[in-house]
């Protein structure tokens, strides 16, 4: 399911009056959302107001950003081996070192 743009807009606007500290309420996104330049349907921002009515928003991030794993606590990708190069012949340790080793005739 792809949210659309208002839908997006009026989550955006509930989480920075949550953050602001108020209320989450029709008017207080009304007032984000019109600051912002953004126009919305008007039942969305009443609709989101009473969705999140129930809801502790600050509790719900926090968890969210403490439940995320910090980045040094992945394991490291594996390895690939390396592609050989094309050719059919390989090459000697001399020859990769550059001290001559071939093995061609003279």
């Amino acid at each position: 399911m792809v949210a659309s743009t208002s839908e997006l807009a009026c989550v955006y606007a509930a989480l920075i009056v949550a953050d602001d500290g108020g209320a989450v309420s029709a008017d207080a996104m009304s007032a984000v959302l019109s600051a912002a330049g953004v126009t919305v349907e008007s039942y969305y921002p009443a609709m989101f107001a009473k969705a999140l009515s129930n809801v502790d928003i600050e509790d719900i991030v926090s968890k969210i950003s403490s439940a995320t794993p910090s980045a040094g606590s992945a394991p490291p990708a594996p390895r690939r081996p390396r592609a050989r190069p094309r050719g059919g012949r390989r090459r000697g340790a001399g020859a990769r070192a550059g001290r001559g080793g071939g093995g061609g005739r003279l």
